[in-house]
């Protein structure tokens, strides 16, 4: 017992300075993996091409604004209809299976909004390998609508851990609509 009385004051310091180094550990920890984590940019731009609105040329862009290298992203894109008599819509889009209802129904679960037609995501960009720090990588694709529709479009990138994801959606409307 007298020895815990002569070396307290010296194991208070001892855990102390365990705490204090502890907690500059944590912060430079948070400090790193921020540095690392990979950012990406992702951007739509959708432009109808003729007078009568049919085709609508849409340029996708994804730009690795972190310091890293991304590897195997999935680039999926999905491109959904609406009629035009919707009062609201919202931006969330179904991109995996377990969040579709069943085959009879054209409605979105979250949101119970009408498709006039769904479109499973599709993946783009297969043969990327890896997404540069810094680089850009843009796609157009065209898109025919030949009626009077809200176009959905949705662009969602997965990196090589499924958990990591970057979404962005656009929604599109014909000028002569208004």
């Amino acid at each position: 017992m007298c020895f815990f009385n002569e070396y307290a004051n010296l194991f208070a310091v001892v855990r102390d300075m365990f705490t204090v180094l502890a907690i500059i550990g944590a912060a430079y920890g948070v400090f790193i993996h921020q540095k690392l984590m990979a950012r990406i940019n992702l951007r739509i731009k959708p432009e109808w091409l003729d007078q009568e609105e049919e085709h609508l040329k849409i340029r996708l862009e994804l730009e690795n604004i972190s310091k890293v290298r991304v590897r195997k992203p999935t680039i999926l894109l999905q491109i959904l209809e609406y009629k035009k008599s919707l009062h609201y819509l919202s931006e969330w889009v179904p991109f995996d299976e377990d969040q579709k209802n069943n085959e009879n129904d054209t409605r979105l679960p979250e949101t119970k909004e009408r498709l006039d037609k769904f479109t499973e995501p599709e993946q783009i960009c297969k043969s990327t390998q890896y997404l540069e720090s810094k680089s850009i990588i843009a796609v157009e694709r065209m898109s025919y609508h030949p009626e009077d529709v809200v176009v959905h479009i949705a662009l969602q990138v997965r990196g090589k851990r499924k958990k990591i994801r970057w979404t962005t959606t656009y929604i599109v409307t014909k000028k002569s609509s208004f």
